[in-house]
């Protein structure tokens, strides 16, 4: 029994040593595996951010003119309508209030425009920049097609159309401080 007794224990050891190598080798396997789809995951998560910076780069050089054009047309065009005669002068003229519409909507961000969707991906202080600068431009020209409308001659006072003015004078040096953030955001993002 002594001798039964003995293989008893000598298989249990062995059994037990056999596991415990078995355990051993399937976790070390597991930890290959999941390493390697670590490997595989951050490789997928280079490409993408790879992929993401070329996209923004490209966009970049895309918005770049348009934003530069765009901040030269604003800045003169402020630098016309902030003089002090102005909102008087434009709250008189039917032809003055028209011209100034005009030259807001020639100062068209149809690149930006087009591609608001994506301008998340040069990064955060660059999309803001535009966005604000687009959406100024879109309440001075709303403005000023109002003040310039035919209809609101005899609807709007003088003093309405003075702070109309002022509403679109001030959006415009919005756009100005904005699209200059963007064009120097821009310009380092490329370099």
């Amino acid at each position: 029994m002594a001798a039964e007794s003995s293989t008893a224990e000598v298989w249990n050891v062995f059994v037990t040593a056999a596991s415990a190598v078995a355990v051993f080798y399937l976790g070390w396997k597991a930890n290959q595996l999941g390493q390697s789809a670590n490997a595989i995951e951050k490789q997928t998560q280079e490409r993408a951010d790879s992929a993401e910076r070329r996209e923004g780069h490209v966009l970049l050089i895309t918005l770049q003119p348009e934003i530069d054009n765009t901040l030269k047309k604003a800045q003169l065009l402020y630098d016309q309508e902030a003089n002090e005669l102005a909102p008087t002068f434009y709250a008189a003229h039917q032809n003055v209030r028209s011209s100034l519409a005009m030259a807001l909507a020639g100062m068209q961000l149809s690149a930006v425009e087009k591609n608001m969707a994506r301008l998340h991906v040069p990064g955060s202080p660059l999309a803001e920049a535009i966005a604000k600068a687009a959406g100024l431009h879109r309440l001075a020209l709303l403005e000023a097609n109002h003040a310039s409308h035919p209809d609101n001659a005899t609807l709007m006072s003088n003093d309405q159309r003075e702070e109309a003015h002022l509403t679109i004078t001030r959006a415009l040096l919005g756009m100005v401080d904005n699209l200059s953030k963007a064009s120097l955001a821009a310009r380092s993002a490329l370099q």
